[in-house]
């Protein structure tokens, strides 16, 4: 993880604690393309939200829809 970002890894995603901000849930195709990525260190940058399709993040966001993962960051 970069500075600033703790996490803690489960089988179906990821619990992210952005310092200063909220814990976000990463779930599912949307997890693994962030951690492909390179996760908080990634040209996505940390991330500011989530939900089980969709991943906002400092610099773009990453969202998944019938198996399609689409990356907007950077």
């Amino acid at each position: 993880a970069s500075k600033g970002v703790t996490l803690q890894r489960f089988d179906r995603g990821t619990l992210y604690g952005v310092e200063g901000g909220p814990v976000v849930t990463l779930l599912g195709p949307v997890d693994a393309t962030y951690r492909r990525l390179g996760g908080p260190a990634s040209r996505c940058g940390p991330p500011a939200s989530g939900s089980p399709t969709r991943g906002r993040f400092a610099r773009g966001t990453i969202s998944s829809s019938e198996g399609i993962v689409r990356v907007d960051c950077g």
